[in-house]
């Protein structure tokens, strides 16, 4: 089981991050991402949870899928990925972040 992730191909589409991204993550669901490039895309490749294919082009999407069903050692590789990239894109771990960016700007905000 894996989680396909796909846009329409326009540059609005790649300034976005979809959510379906992370609560896939925390299912520890290996990723098939079709769409534009941006920061999404980016977070697929940096965390190594997913494969990245152009959008809207059907055989490159189809050769994904039958390379994930047929090599379970990438599934597994993906799998273990994905369930590291939900620790580092927790909401805690994105609170925390923001509480250490705002301790940098204004320090008498957070004791």
């Amino acid at each position: 089981m894996d989680a396909y992730i796909h846009l329409k191909n326009s540059p609005l589409f790649g300034t976005v991050i979809p959510s379906k991204l992370f609560e896939s993550m925390g299912m520890g669901l290996p990723i098939l991402m079709a769409v534009p490039e941006g920061e999404a895309t980016g977070i697929v490749r940096e965390t190594g949870c997913g494969l990245v294919v152009e959008p809207e082009n059907p055989e490159a999407i189809a050769a994904a899928i039958v390379n994930m069903a047929d090599d379970h050692a990438l599934m597994k590789k993906l799998k273990v990925a994905s369930y590291r990239a939900a620790i580092v894109y927790s909401r805690d771990a994105m609170a925390d972040k923001m509480i250490e960016s705002f301790a940098k700007l204004v320090p008498e905000l957070v004791t």
